[in-house]
């Protein structure tokens, strides 16, 4: 089956700086009127952090590439451009646009599944695009701080959070099948980048296939159909039009997409960060507090879509799984060491109070060696002074431990 495939494959870094003109690439403005008709379907504050708080750089390429596949064959596509979104918190997204033109969906998934794999990229199946489009990318990044160079074939530094590029894909064909579990099996098919027809031992395990179908699985019209997975999301249509196209790419990509990829990064950066110590748990912790009340809301749009896009991207990246891990480990270690801290405080104050008692206790029996006059009484002054000290301690301990007592009732 051959199909089309508008693909936005993506990563992140962090970044200081902001990207040169010098260097191709160019700011991307918005007019007063375009926020106001976002207002329209979107609330003001996700507006705000979408226009306000992320910047928008693009980089213009219009070169055509191609991916030698394993068994040899090449796959042409046009690269058009990478856009970089510099967010808070020193995150910085970018996003290759590439497009396949009417090919076999084996050949799009496999050269897909070649151009993602950031980690052992072979020269000689996408040296082409690693030059077109890697190579900026590269210069960009250490353009805004990045130190890392590429082992090998080994680009991971770009992609902080993982081994391989997101996927954000369009795939729309005239010949999909009408039967909706066909037409499942191409989605599947291109949500997970793998053949339409997975043999053994490769094959999908029927259990595995219908969790992804009940939980990843997006459908609310008839003429498209969406997953929302952990490395890819994928929308899937007869034809889209290119309203609906700028809808998804524009909106559900540009900024919903983009702004969950944030909240994940930053969730797995300070996950990160807890676990190597270089930053405290009491730091950790505010900062996430600070990151809830600025960039996280708890609904995105006047519409149900949007929100349920949103919805399903969030649970396909694990967002909530990385949020209470974090909020988890931060919460316990800082409970941890603020008992400990207490520890030492009952310690001290302990310390302190047995000072004070036996000063107290020295200043009574000299009060009552002047009153009675150990000497005469007792005829030796050291067995008034010992017999008394005795006394009073054990009417000490005998009192505080009354007060033990009645604190545990």
């Amino acid at each position: 089956m051959k199909i089309s495939n508008t693909a936005l494959l993506s990563g992140y870094f962090t970044y200081a700086g902001t990207p040169s003109e010098a260097d191709g690439w160019t700011r991307v403005t918005h007019t007063p009127e375009d926020e106001a008709l976002l207002q329209n379907f979107y609330f003001p504050e996700f507006v705000n952090f979408s226009l306000h708080l992320v910047s928008r750089y693009d980089l213009l390429l219009g070169k055509t590439v191609s991916v030698v596949l394993r068994d040899g064959t090449k796959v042409p596509l046009r690269v058009h451009g990478v856009r970089l979104f510099c967010m808070p918190c020193s995150i910085c997204v970018y996003s290759i646009k590439v497009r396949f033109e009417d090919l076999e969906m084996d050949k799009v998934t496999g050269a897909l599944g070649l151009l993602r794999s950031c980690c052992f990229w072979d020269m000689a199946q996408v040296g082409g695009f690693v030059d077109a489009v890697i190579a900026p990318v590269q210069r960009v990044y250490k353009a805004l701080g990045g130190t890392a160079e590429p082992v090998g074939d080994n680009y991971t530094h770009l992609v902080e959070n993982g081994n391989k590029l997101k996927i954000f894909q369009i795939v729309t064909s005239p010949d999909l099948p009408a039967d909706r579990e066909k037409r499942d099996l191409v989605l599947y098919s291109a949500a997970t980048v793998s053949p339409l027809e997975l043999k053994a031992p490769f094959s999908t395990d029927p259990l595995y296939y219908q969790k992804l179908m009940e939980e990843h699985r997006l459908g609310v019209f008839s003429s498209w159909t969406a997953m929302t997975l952990l490395d890819t999301v994928t929308f899937l249509a007869n034809e889209v039009s290119p309203f609906q196209k700028d809808v998804w790419l524009s909106d559900y990509f540009g900024k919903i997409y983009v702004y969950e990829l944030f909240r994940k990064s930053f969730l797995y950066h300070h996950n990160q960060c807890f676990r190597v110590g270089t930053k405290s748990p009491v730091v950790l912790q505010d900062e996430l507090v600070s990151f809830e009340r600025h960039y996280t809301f708890t609904a995105i749009s006047y519409n149900f879509l949007p929100c349920d896009v949103a919805e399903a991207i969030a649970h396909g990246l694990d967002v909530a799984k990385e949020e209470e891990s974090l909020r988890s480990i931060v919460s316990q270690e800082v409970t941890a060491r603020e008992e400990e801290s207490s520890g030492n405080q009952e310690k001290f104050l302990l310390f302190l109070t047995c000072m004070a008692a036996g000063s107290a206790v020295w200043d009574i029996t000299c009060l009552l060696d002047e009153l009675i006059n150990y000497e005469e009484t007792f005829k030796v002054a050291n067995f008034g002074y010992r017999i008394f000290t005795i006394l009073l301690f054990i009417l000490i301990i005998i009192v505080a431990w009354r007060s033990v007592r009645k604190k545990k009732k």
